[in-house]
């Protein structure tokens, strides 16, 4: 295969030759190459609404370069898929190939019949009951006149996919009566179900006997927006979660979570209580993700025993009252999230608390990581990882 794309199309290898000595084993690898068969030209006839320079990038014969028909192929799928993207789903596309005298220098001709291009007259939406039609309209990136593609299409889906409220969601292609040109896009959606209910009880020989109860909604008002809150109370602990996410915030794309949590715990040397609130956006650019979040914690730490001191006990649950605002970066390469092979990953976070309301600490705190992580064959993945951080006070009380 290697020298086939190489343009050695003729080329022998092997059979292997395995000479034995002892406990030693000599491998021959026996390869006659043949003649090569390389590219002389690419002529492209019939490219007039796209630049022929932007064709010839995506191509993967050149002048110059090996000849394979594998090669070949590839080259015509890619400038189909550049047609497509551009809204020519009905572009034809032909190649021929002309040899010299001894076979060894191809002369490529590739023939384009564009076919109009879908533009977009508009868009008819179908099956949204309960659900505000302006919402989905937030995530259709398409207006009359643009482009229309499958792929475009796809990315549409994924994204009205993500609002989490449907059940399937799918899209036609309509001509549209009074030009070929003008497509009607029908998208057609099915609501799934918009309200979920968890309880559970149980007992635990530490806590003793718990409960839970929860209750959530993913589609309030017909606006997309979602609330989840939760309850779990055991003997010796009670935990509470209120939680409010939207995929927008005013005409943007911007998503925002809301949390508002607390828990009370009693240790066997002291009593501890939580509580905090923290609203989020988050913005996804390509491999670059970029966030802020404010926080208001308040942890208060009572009964302690008379041999306990407060530098005893566990950071988070030593007696503080922060607000922050935390803003973030994250740009990553990896090949995959969570179980990454390969890549790297680079991220920022810079913190400021300030006094507001009871919260009276002050201080800028800035963490950042670096991550890299590279395969070496059968032995695995090598990985490393680089973090630096630092803490500024700005006041007495939290030095």
């Amino acid at each position: 295969s290697f020298y086939a794309l190489q343009g050695y199309t003729r080329a022998r290898v092997g059979p292997e030759i395995v000479d034995v000595s002892g406990r030693a084993l000599a491998l021959t690898i026996p390869v006659i190459e043949g003649r090569r068969s390389m590219v002389g030209s690419v002529t492209l006839h019939g490219a007039g609404r796209v630049s022929e320079e932007a064709l010839r990038q995506r191509m993967s014969v050149r002048a110059g370069g090996p000849f394979h028909p594998l090669l070949l192929q590839d080259s015509v799928n890619a400038l189909r898929s550049v047609y497509d993207d551009l809204g020519y789903d009905s572009v034809q596309i032909s190649s021929a190939v002309a040899w010299n005298d001894d076979k060894t220098l191809a002369a490529i001709t590739i023939d384009i019949l564009e076919g109009p291009q879908n533009r977009l007259d508009r868009v008819i939406l179908r099956g949204n009951v309960k659900t505000d039609e302006r919402v989905i309209r937030r995530f259709i990136d398409l207006a009359p006149g643009d482009p229309v593609s499958r792929q475009g299409l796809l990315a549409m889906q994924r994204e009205i996919y993500r609002l989490g409220v449907f059940s399937r969601v799918d899209f036609d292609l309509l001509s549209a009566a009074d030009d070929s040109a003008l497509r009607d896009v029908r998208l057609r959606v099915e609501e799934g179900a918009f309200q979920r209910y968890t309880y559970g009880v149980g007992y635990d020989s530490e806590k003793g006997a718990s409960g839970a109860l929860g209750y959530s909604h993913v589609n309030l008002f017909g606006r997309a927006l979602a609330f989840q809150g939760d309850v779990k109370i055991s003997q010796q602990d009670r935990q509470y979660r209120l939680l409010f996410s939207q995929p927008y915030l005013g005409a943007y794309r911007l998503p925002v979570r809301v949390s508002l949590f607390g828990v009370e715990e009693q240790q066997k040397s002291f009593d501890s209580k939580r509580r905090g609130l923290q609203v989020e956006v988050e913005r996804q650019i390509g491999a670059l993700r970029l966030g802020g979040l404010y926080t208001y914690k308040l942890v208060d730490t009572f009964n302690l025993a008379s041999d306990l001191s407060i530098d005893q006990i566990e950071r988070d649950l030593t007696p503080v009252e922060i607000a922050s605002v935390t803003a973030s970066a994250l740009y990553d390469r990896r090949d995959d999230p969570i179980d990454p092979h390969r890549g790297y990953s680079l991220a920022s976070q810079l913190e400021y608390a300030f006094p507001l309301f009871s919260a009276n600490e002050r201080f800028f705190k800035l963490i950042s990581q670096a991550t890299l992580q590279h395969p070496v064959g059968k032995l695995g993945v090598v990985a490393g990882s680089v973090r630096l951080g630092a803490i500024e006070a700005l006041s007495r009380v939290c030095q």
